[in-house]
């Protein structure tokens, strides 16, 4: 079969990043971040960016859509779906492979589906205007614009699912008058999922949370809060920051902290599995493998039609 391009997607701690630098090091490729958070500067430990993975023993593997943005900044799937294909046409015409790679759900499935989406404009003015609705009736008309996306971890949180119906709403009276908006062209990814048991799963989840503690974590989110960002913006983040954030305002403390967290990033993995899953099960074929069998990568890799360099 003829693949576009090579797309590592998993559960957060499952080894995505390592596992999609050897694979782009094998095919001469170059990495596209899915990742929702990775986009800001100044959110590197609680984000997980692991930049020193890009690190090679023939260089630094080139990436994409890390570090592009202000905290302060909105980023949005509509947003995402034209950088990616920017950087994907600038890839492939440098005679690269596109190598994709996050967890972000609604960011990969966008792609997969080939969601349609529309820019919508004065968003902030719709958003404030359907703020005082009921949030679940809100979550229902989500669910019923948007049947694909409907395990998104933003559904907890009132303004994520405002600012999402909005997108919705307009995306779909796009699509009624105009058809599909994205993609401009139709890609086909070989899809890999990295796969680790239950075990050593949520084991990887508490000791990357206490590498990122010993790392700084805590002193990221405190310059972020000197900075200007709110605990209004770092609840909107999310798991690390969210929770660093309240005990650094003394409503949580450290061990309430860890404990929240372990908590909230294992609820966040489980959604993350289940929505893999449902794209294996119904959508698009998803090679599940674990993120240290490489030679499996390569076997499929090369019997998936992509040269071999490495």
């Amino acid at each position: 079969m003829n693949y576009d391009y090579i797309a590592v997607i998993g559960a957060t701690a499952t080894g995505k990043t390592n596992l999609a630098v050897k694979i782009a090091q094998m095919v001469d490729g170059e990495i596209i971040s899915a990742d929702s958070r990775q986009v800001y500067r100044g959110m590197d430990i609680g984000t997980g960016k692991d930049l020193d993975a890009y690190n090679t023993r023939k260089g630094k593997i080139p990436y994409h859509l890390i570090d592009i943005l202000d905290p302060r900044e909105d980023y949005s799937v509509f947003r995402f779906l034209q950088d990616f294909y920017s950087c994907y046409d600038d890839i492939k015409a440098r005679g690269k492979v596109p190598v994709l790679c996050g967890g972000s759900y609604l960011y990969y499935t966008a792609l997969f589906m080939r969601y349609p989406m529309a820019k919508v404009e004065n968003l902030e003015e719709k958003c404030e205007a359907i703020m005082h609705l009921d949030h679940q009736v809100m979550i229902d008309e989500l669910k019923t614009l948007n049947p694909l996306l409907h395990n998104r971890t933003d559904l907890v949180d009132k303004a994520k699912t405002v600012k999402a119906l909005v997108i919705a709403r307009e995306s779909s009276e796009v699509e009624k008058k105009n058809g599909l908006v994205h993609p401009p062209v139709e890609l086909k990814p070989l899809v890999i999922a990295t796969q680790v048991s239950r075990e050593e799963y949520y084991k990887r989840i508490r000791l990357r949370l206490a590498d990122r503690l010993r790392n700084g974590l805590v002193d990221e989110v405190r310059n972020l809060m000197n900075s200007g960002i709110t605990q209004e913006r770092l609840d909107y983040f999310g798991l690390e920051y969210k929770y660093a954030g309240k005990y650094l305002r003394s409503e949580l403390s450290k061990n309430d902290m860890i404990q929240k967290l372990i908590s909230a990033i294992n609820d966040y993995a489980k959604k993350q599995m289940t929505g893999i899953s449902k794209v294996d099960k119904h959508y698009i074929n998803v090679n599940w493998i674990p993120p240290e069998d490489i030679a499996a990568a390569r076997q499929l890799i090369s019997e998936s039609g992509f040269t071999i360099v490495d």
